[in-house]
């Protein structure tokens, strides 16, 4: 159908274009969602893809433009937050990736990312307590059946075992271990 692009509606070459995102050809892609922008440019999820797949690429500085123009167009999704902070994170802008991924905890049913992510940047900046309070809200707010909501738990237990907050430390470590039996560093944190 990519053959015939020019007589198809902007929609359509927006699933051609997420075909080659998912085929993870980015060029492609990215040429594919230029021209669903191009037939409209008033559809906010050709611009977030594009910013996705620019992100994937390293080129953060255009992936902003590309997120940006997405919230522009619909500021109502988490994920578009997301990308935006990735994209921060990747210039290594920690003050503007943290302000964007608060900002996609706030959303309408929010992505898990974003609440893993806020915490993780207030530890590199030396905010410990923040850190710590950022975790537990994450542990609050995620999905308890990925990889992330382990990982929330172990830091949580780091964090508390750092604090000396035995108490603390051993429920949530604890925790881990009924989650992931198998799971044995977190039994030497708890040992």
């Amino acid at each position: 159908y990519s053959k015939d692009k020019e007589q198809l509606s902007a929609k359509s070459i927006y699933y051609i274009g997420m075909a080659y995102y998912m085929k993870e050809e980015d060029d492609r892609c990215i040429q594919m969602m230029n021209l669903s922008i191009e037939k409209d440019s008033t559809e906010s999820d050709p611009h977030f893809i594009k910013g996705v797949t620019l992100n994937y690429s390293g080129k953060f500085t255009e992936a902003i433009k590309s997120f940006e123009a997405a919230i522009k167009i619909y500021a109502g999704k988490s994920d578009y937050y997301s990308g935006l902070g990735d994209a921060y994170l990747g210039l290594e802008n920690y003050d503007n990736a943290l302000l964007a991924y608060q900002e996609s905890t706030k959303k309408e049913n929010p992505i898990d990312r974003p609440f893993t992510m806020i915490p993780q940047i207030l530890s590199a900046q030396g905010k410990n307590k923040e850190a710590l309070e950022a975790f537990y809200l994450a542990k609050a707010n995620i999905s308890k059946e990925g990889t992330s909501y382990t990982t929330v738990l172990y830091n949580i237990g780091l964090f508390e075992l750092l604090q000396s907050n035995y108490d603390k430390a051993e429920a949530v470590f604890k925790e881990l271990t009924e989650l992931y039996p198998e799971d044995y560093p977190t039994y030497s944190k708890l040992i």
